[in-house]
């Protein structure tokens, strides 16, 4: 369904996740009132969108794919972010202990990529690999501040919360048997 990251934080972690507040695929002028970050060029007799419109149009935004392009060839992140292809299965493939921690809600490192390492692990029956998926935090882990669970912007930075601190407690805990 989504194109590019761009295009993925602004659908799934924006409009599926907040805007759409009645999670019907579709956005209101009402749900769209609530966010005065959601632009879009309502017709006079247009109630609704579609997400997958709104996708439609974003993909086809000439200005979004330029600048994504030239963020993608721009040296500094061109072939370490953009190119470099998925590293779980060389991650996994490491002969040493692996420890990976994420929020559930992060949207920095989305907590796909570490259940994506985990199948990865597995699949070379890995058993020195650790996947911890802290439920209801984001990047930083912490809380996500309101009024949105999933910002485009990461506001979820600090102070750790407890739950974290906990789950690294008991880890090392663990480790020092």
């Amino acid at each position: 369904m989504i194109g590019n990251f761009l295009d993925e934080r602004e659908i799934e972690f924006f409009i599926i996740a907040d805007v759409d507040s009645n999670k019907d695929g579709n956005i209101t002028k009402e749900e769209a009132n609530q966010w005065p970050e959601f632009h879009w060029l309502w017709r006079p007799d247009q109630k609704q969108i579609s997400i997958q419109e709104i996708e439609t149009a974003l993909r086809g935004d000439l200005r979004r794919t330029i600048f994504y392009e030239n963020t993608k060839n721009n040296p500094l992140y061109g072939k370490g972010v953009f190119n470099r292809g998925p590293l779980y299965a060389l991650t996994a493939s490491l002969n040493i202990c692996i420890y990976v921690f994420t929020g559930e809600l992060d949207l920095q490192t989305p907590a796909r990529g570490a259940q994506n390492l985990q199948k990865a692990c597995d699949a070379i029956g890995k058993t020195n690999c650790q996947i911890t998926i802290v439920p209801g935090l984001g990047h930083g882990f912490s809380e996500p501040k309101s009024p949105r669970k999933h910002p485009l912007l990461d506001l979820t930075l600090g102070p750790v919360d407890s739950r974290f601190q906990e789950t690294l407690f008991n880890l090392a805990k663990s480790l020092s048997r």
